[in-house]
């Protein structure tokens, strides 16, 4: 049993509770409180709603069934060759992502998930200015707009898919998204066709950064003495 696991949200519409199901097994799931208790059979694609009446306000909840991802393993060849190092990548769809919501009015009205004051989010806005009502953007807007717990989700997708070797934007080889296709296609898919149609004007331009276009960089990890010593 998780003790205090969930949190009510009423202005989430829905306010979404993704089940990990291990192994892609389906799963029972309990709400339980001091009035009443419900349960659900989880399973992996589906999604079961519900609404929990608190202090006069009704909650819009969903529980959603994912496939468990368990944490990645490395081989003895990458630990050798990456041991002792920091790689630091600026993912590029990921950063297309986050630079289709800064453009959206969600983003500019909103300092607490964008940013503002440095002169990249400047440049960003000015370069960027005649495509304020791009689809891409208008409909990430109107999904942040309607559910603000949305962001973390539709930003951290955008590690889901990389550019091929025609620019073309596509699934990653590597990282799947938060919420599979089958899942959730909403947020994924969205990402996927309209990404591809978004004029990219370049976004590592150096008029925009002032470094090459997805330039990995390594630094060395400096051993930092023990704040107390024994």
């Amino acid at each position: 049993m998780k003790n205090n696991s969930w949190t009510l949200a009423p202005e989430a519409k829905p306010d979404v509770y993704l089940v990990d199901l291990m192994g892609g097994k389906s799963h029972t799931v309990t709400f339980l409180t001091d009035v009443d208790s419900k349960s659900f059979e989880v399973e992996i694609g589906k999604s079961y709603d519900f609404n929990i009446v608190w202090d006069d306000q009704i909650c819009f909840t969903r529980l959603t069934g994912q496939a468990f991802v368990p944490a990645a393993v490395f081989d003895s060849y990458f630990e050798a060759k990456n041991r002792g190092k920091i790689l630091v990548e600026i993912p590029e769809v990921y950063e297309l992502v986050n630079v289709a919501i800064a453009l959206t009015s969600f983003g500019q009205e909103n300092r607490n998930f964008i940013y503002h004051d440095s002169p990249y989010y400047t440049k960003v806005l000015d370069h960027f200015a005649a495509h304020l009502d791009h689809p891409f953007v208008t409909t990430l807007d109107s999904l942040l707009a309607g559910n603000s717990g949305r962001y973390p989700r539709l930003k951290m997708n955008g590690n889901a898919f990389v550019f091929d070797e025609n620019d073309k934007i596509i699934s990653s080889p590597i990282t799947t998204a938060l919420d599979s296709v089958k899942i959730d296609p909403t947020d994924c898919v969205l990402i996927y066709n309209l990404c591809n149609h978004f004029p990219m004007l370049s976004i590592f331009d150096p008029s925009i950064v002032k470094t090459p276009k997805f330039t990995p960089t390594t630094f060395p990890i400096i051993p930092i003495p023990p704040m107390f010593p024994r």
